[in-house]
């Protein structure tokens, strides 16, 4: 029993930095791009904004003008106290980074699903309690992170993710048999989990 739990132990080890890697290859990237941290935006200069992070501010809505940043690709909204997107996230069509951790958030708007190119979805630390079959449509996602949130059912959809190399679901409190189904779901993705509950 305690060689078994070792074993799980060193595993999670394993996939958490590989979790870590990913993450810092994808924000290295961004370290050679244009970045912008606050709103004071040029409406000629818009198109050439391409990181733009906002963590931390207090804000409880997404502001307005960052739906005019058309070529935007990165976008870090963590730390704030938004529990809702608007339906323009949709317009950001070139958004491969999108980072909510640390809010309110219960849900994700339809048009959420509308961002083909979205490759990193953070949104741990919310409140999400339910996952569309419309996720299956974001087949570009290499991570997903669902820390600390009360998502335990996943829709079979999932299993469209062909490119998800790490979804964490650290802190969300699922039975075995949810656990097994979305490891059957996503065979050659790493799935961080906490040991399973006793939990329906």
């Amino acid at each position: 029993m305690i060689f078994k739990k070792n074993i799980l132990l060193l595993t999670l080890l394993m996939t958490q930095m590989a979790f870590a890697q990913e993450v810092d290859s994808i924000t290295n990237y961004y370290k050679k791009v244009t970045t912008l941290d606050n709103l004071k935006i040029n409406p000629d200069d818009s198109a050439a904004v391409v990181k733009l992070v906002l963590k931390g501010k207090k804000m409880t809505q997404i502001p307005k003008e960052i739906f005019r940043l058309s070529n935007l690709e990165y976008l870090d909204l963590s730390g704030n106290k938004i529990d809702s997107l608007p339906k323009a996230i949709g317009q950001l069509k070139n958004l491969k980074v999108l980072i909510l951790e640390g809010n309110k958030m219960e849900a994700l708007p339809e048009e959420m699903y509308l961002l083909k190119n979205l490759q990193v979805l953070r949104l741990g630390k919310n409140n999400i309690y339910y996952m569309s079959s419309k996720i299956g449509q974001l087949d570009q996602l290499t991570i997903l992170d669902l820390w600390n949130n009360n998502v335990a059912e996943f829709p079979d959809e999932i299993s469209n993710l062909q490119h998800l190399k790490v979804l964490d679901l650290r802190s969300v409190s699922m039975n075995e048999d949810q656990q097994y189904q979305i490891i059957k779901l996503l065979p050659n993705t790493k799935v961080l989990m906490d040991v399973s509950c006793n939990c329906n």
